[in-house]
C-alpha cells in the first residue's frame, strides 16, 4: 500500500515539475539562459538536500562514483529538455521518450538486474508501445490538416530535430534510471540525501565548464544570463522542491519495485501529464472534437499500462 501511495505522490509531483519546467523552458531565450536556470535549480537541490540530511553529509567511494554518473547524465538531460520543449510537442515528446525508455528500461532491468518479464509487466509494456503508435497517429493526422506547405516544411524540420533529441534524452533518462536502482539495491552506499547533494555539486561543476566554452570569450554574458524576472525562478525553485522530493520517492520505488513494472508506470504518468499539458498549452485547433479520438487513445492505454503494473503490485 505504502508503494502504490508512493506512486501516487509521485503523479502530483510530476505535474507540478513538467508545468514548471515547461513554463521556465519557454522564457529562457537562449542556451546561456537555460545553463544560468539550471545553475540555480542545481545550487537550490544542494540546500534542499543538505537540509534533508539534517545538515550532515556522509561520503564514500561509491556514493561519489555513483553521483559523478549520475550528474553528467542529469547535466545533460536538463540541457536537452530545454530544447525538446521548444521543438516539440509537448504530447508528441512525451508519449516518445517515455515508450523509448520502456522499451530500453525492460531490457537493462534483465541483462543488468536478472528481472523477469511476467504476465503483468508484459502486458504494462504492451500497452504503453500501443500509446506511442497512437500518438504517431494523432500527429500525423494533426499535422494533414496545415495548409500552409511552408510551415509544414518548417514544422517538419523542428519535429525530426525534436525526435532526435528525445531519443537522445531516453537514453540518458534510462541512463540514470539504472545508476538509481543500483543505488538503491548497493548496501555498500551511504544515504540517498548525500548521493543527490553531491550530485548536484557535479551538475554545478559540470555548467561551471559548459558556461565559459558556450560563452565564447563574451564572458559578461553569464552574469546577465542570471539577471532575470522574479517569477522565472518561482518555477526554477518549484521545480527544484517536486522534482527533489520525486527522486527521493524514486530511489525508495526502485529498492521495492523490479524496472520493468517501475519504468512502464513512470512513464505512463508522464506521458498523461504531458497530454493533459498539451491540452492546456498546445495549439487548441489540435484538440478539436475531430481530434478527440487521437487525442484520447494514448491516454487510455497509458491507464491501462498503469492498472495493469498496480494489479502487479497488489497480488
Amino acid at each position: 500500500m505504502l508503494v502504490l501511495l508512493c506512486y501516487g505522490g509521485y503523479w502530483a509531483l510530476t505535474l507540478c515539475v513538467t508545468l514548471c519546467n515547461k513554463k521556465y523552458a519557454d522564457r529562457a531565450a537562449t542556451f546561456m539562459d537555460a545553463c544560468a536556470l539550471n545553475v540555480v535549480f542545481a545550487a537550490a537541490s544542494c540546500v534542499v538536500y543538505f537540509a534533508l540530511a539534517g545538515f550532515r553529509l556522509s561520503f564514500n567511494a561509491r556514493t561519489v562514483i555513483y553521483s559523478l554518473l549520475f550528474g553528467v547524465s542529469m547535466c545533460l538531460s536538463l540541457l536537452l529538455a530545454v530544447y525538446k520543449f521548444k521543438l516539440l510537442d509537448i504530447a508528441v515528446m512525451t508519449v516518445l521518450g517515455s515508450s523509448l525508455q520502456i522499451i530500453i528500461a525492460v531490457f537493462s532491468g534483465m541483462l543488468l538486474f536478472d528481472e523477469q518479464i511476467t504476465l503483468y509487466s508484459g502486458l504494462s509494456a504492451a500497452f504503453m508501445l500501443c500509446a506511442i503508435f497512437a500518438a504517431f497517429l494523432r500527429q500525423k493526422k494533426v499535422s494533414a490538416a496545415d495548409e500552409d506547405e511552408t510551415l509544414k516544411r518548417r514544422n517538419k524540420r523542428a519535429f525530426l530535430l525534436g525526435v532526435l533529441l528525445t531519443v537522445i534524452s531516453s537514453l540518458v533518462g534510462t541512463f540514470f534510471t539504472v545508476l538509481q536502482k543500483s543505488f538503491a539495491v548497493d548496501e555498500g552506499v551511504t544515504d540517498s540525501q548525500s548521493f543527490l547533494f553531491l550530485t548536484n555539486v557535479f551538475i554545478l561543476a559540470c555548467f561551471a565548464v559548459v558556461m565559459p566554452i558556450a560563452a565564447r570569450g563574451r564572458m559578461r554574458e553569464i552574469p546577465r544570463s542570471f539577471v532575470r524576472k522574479p517569477i522565472d525562478y518561482v518555477f526554477v525553485l518549484g521545480s527544484v522542491v517536486a522534482s527533489n522530493v520525486n527522486t527521493l520517492i524514486s530511489v525508495y520505488l526502485l529498492a521495492h519495485s523490479p524496472m520493468v513494472v517501475y519504468t512502464p508506470v513512470i512513464n505512463a504518468i508522464g506521458l498523461i501529464n504531458g497530454l493533459l499539458l498539451g491540452f492546456c498549452f498546445g495549439d487548441r485547433r489540435q484538440w478539436a472534437a475531430r481530434y478527440l479520438l487521437w487525442n484520447m487513445l494514448p491516454a487510455a492505454f497509458a491507464a491501462c499500462s498503469i492498472v495493469v503494473s498496480a494489479l502487479a503490485m497488489v497480488q
